[in-house]
């Protein structure tokens, strides 16, 4: 599918000219509004904060757009459309809703219901099989590069999308804002060791799939990945939990107490395998 051309007059008319009303949060790549076009079509318009880019990072800006737009999954968040006018860049996805899985399992914020064991199994295989393709569907392979609860929304089922997938490749264009990102407490613990290794050869699908393993634990637990709360390594809940992956009773006393009945039901085989991938070796003193 070809993504659609926006203007920015469209996109200023369907968002009320981006008011703070129809701001539905602050996104890894900068701030998401709720836009409503003429056909009655809802959907999310993400401002994407840049510097100036040279012509060779806006062919690589719309490279990205053309790939990306291209994906086609009910487990991933589809980008319908983009938008570059007077050195503003804009991209343009089907609108799914506004909670995000950090939310509904971290927040006070009534999402309707709490998450039950089935809820969360059901998320996790979605996850599972979007990445899935991702990494083996598409050809060559893409790699999602953040890989974390705060980037995966659920519709009115419950039903997981992923975002953001495919834009890891805008990360050197806003580089100055992403290093603030990246130690934000909402994306520390899902990065896995060899990320921040000098001249280390990083295969960021290996890094995704770390990434779903810190989820997975996240979502069993009900604990966030990581908590300044607590000292050294053992703010990061990979290194808590590392030690208790091994047998059943252990793993059952992790999972989280606010859904203990619905899960304390569900039979043995249910329980996801949550051992760390071994194709990506840990490392005790990193996360």
């Amino acid at each position: 599918m070809t993504a659609i051309l926006y203007n920015v007059t469209e996109l200023q008319a369907a968002t009320n000219n981006f008011s703070e009303d129809n701001l539905l949060r602050m996104g890894t790549f900068g701030p998401i509004y709720k836009g409503v076009f003429p056909d009655g079509q809802i959907l999310a318009v993400n401002i994407i904060e840049m510097a100036p880019l040279s012509l060779c990072e806006e062919d690589l800006f719309l490279d990205v757009n053309s790939s990306v737009s291209h994906l086609r999954h009910p487990n991933i968040a589809s980008l319908l459309g983009y938008c570059v006018e007077h050195g503003k860049h804009f991209l343009v996805y089907a609108y799914v809703g506004n909670v995000s899985l950090v939310v509904a399992l971290h927040s006070t914020q009534d999402i309707g219901k709490t998450l039950t064991w089935n809820d969360c199994l059901r998320i996790s295989i979605g996850v599972a099989c979007a990445l899935e393709y991702l990494h083996c569907t598409c050809v060559p392979p893409i790699a999602h590069g953040d890989v974390m609860a705060a980037n995966i929304f659920l519709d009115h089922k419950l039903v997981p999308h992923l975002r953001n997938c495919g834009l890891v490749n805008l990360r050197p264009l806003i580089r100055i804002k992403m290093e603030a990102y990246e130690t934000a407490s909402d994306s520390l613990g899902y990065t896995a060791p060899e990320f921040r290794q000098p001249g280390f050869d990083i295969d960021m699908t290996k890094c995704n799939t770390y990434g779903f393993g810190v989820l997975l634990l996240e979502l069993l637990t009900g604990k966030k990945p990581y908590d300044s709360s607590k000292a050294g390594d053992w703010q990061f809940l990979v290194k808590r939990a590392g030690s208790r992956l091994h047998d059943f009773e252990s793993l059952n006393s992790m999972v989280d107490a606010a859904n203990l009945q619905s899960r304390a039901n569900a039979p043995r085989s249910l329980y996801p395998d949550l051992r760390i991938p071994s194709a990506i070796a840990f490392s005790p003193s990193r996360n």
